[in-house]
C-alpha cells in the first residue's frame, strides 16, 4: 500500500515521533551535537528497484561504503549509520515499505544533517547500476546527482568511484 493514505499515515507517525523527541529535548540535543564542527551529511540506504531476495541488504551495504568513503576524506562529516538506522526504524514503525523522500528529508532534519544522499540500485544478472541524489535537507531541493554502472563483481570499485565523484559536490555545498 503506497497511496495517499499511506503517505498521510507516515506523516502522522513522523509528527508523533517528532513531538515525542522534542518534548524530551532529544531532538534539539542531537541536532546541536551533530552540527557542531561543520557540514553534516546523512547517507540513506539505497532502494532496490528489483526487490530481489538475493540482493536483500545491498542498499545498506552501498550506503555504508559511501558513508565510509566520505568519512575517510575528512572533507565532510557523516551521520553515524547506527543513529540513522535508529531514526529510520522509528519512522518505519507501523508503516510498510521504504520511506519516501519527504520522510527522509524530515529524518535528516531530526539528525541535524545539512545534506542527504538518497538513491537506488538495480542489479540484473552480473551487472549493477547505482543512481544517487544529493538533497538539501532544508528545502528538499536536489543539488546534484550521480550514477555508476558496471559488473557486479566490481561493486567495491563502483562504490569508490561514486563516492569520489560525489565528494566535491558535497564539499561545494559547505558555506
Amino acid at each position: 500500500m503506497n497511496g495517499p493514505g499511506m503517505s498521510l499515515f507516515r506523516s502522522f507517525v513522523l509528527a508523533a515521533i517528532l513531538l515525542a523527541l522534542v518534548s524530551t529535548g532529544q531532538a534539539a540535543t542531537e541536532a546541536s551535537a551533530t552540527t557542531e564542527g561543520g557540514w553534516l551529511v546523512a547517507v540513506f540506504p539505497l532502494e532496490d528497484l528489483a526487490a530481489s531476495a538475493n540482493t536483500r541488504g545491498l542498499g545498506e551495504e552501498i550506503a555504508t561504503a559511501l558513508t565510509n568513503g566520505f568519512a575517510r576524506s575528512g572533507k565532510v562529516r557523516v551521520v553515524e549509520r547506527a543513529r540513522l538506522k535508529r531514526i529510520l526504524e522509528e519512522l518505519h514503525a507501523g508503516a510498510s515499505g521504504p520511506a519516501d523522500e519527504h520522510a527522509a528529508v524530515r529524518a535528516g532534519r531530526l539528525l541535524g544533517a545539512n545534506t542527504l544522499v538518497l538513491g537506488s540500485f538495480l542489479k540484473f544478472r552480473d551487472s549493477i547500476k547505482i543512481n544517487v541524489r544529493v538533497v538539501k535537507t532544508e528545502t528538499g531541493e536536489i543539488l546534484s546527482t550521480g550514477k555508476v554502472a558496471g559488473k557486479f563483481s566490481r561493486l567495491p570499485d563502483l562504490e569508490e568511484k561514486l563516492s569520489t565523484e560525489l565528494l566535491p559536490r558535497l564539499h561545494s555545498q559547505i558555506p
